[in-house]
């Protein structure tokens, strides 16, 4: 098994704001990306007979009350 930990904001789909500013861009692109990255390992986990998996704080910390980041 390969694990990728990740903050839960970067594994989720960026709101759209009234403002497209370069920090909502910037989140996009880093959505964009871990989604490019996570399937390209699955992929290649799946050839090599591995599971891959994605576990944010929320998997670590399950009884730690976390607020969702706001974007």
């Amino acid at each position: 098994m390969i694990l990728e930990i990740k903050p839960e904001a970067q594994t989720i789909v960026p709101a759209k704001p009234k403002r497209v500013t370069k920090r909502y861009i910037e989140t996009v692109i880093t959505y964009r990306i871990n989604q490019a990255k996570f399937a390209a390992a699955t992929a290649r986990c799946e050839g090599r007979g591995y599971k891959f998996q994605v576990i944010t704080e929320r998997d670590l910390f399950p009884d730690k009350q976390i607020a969702p980041k706001r974007s």
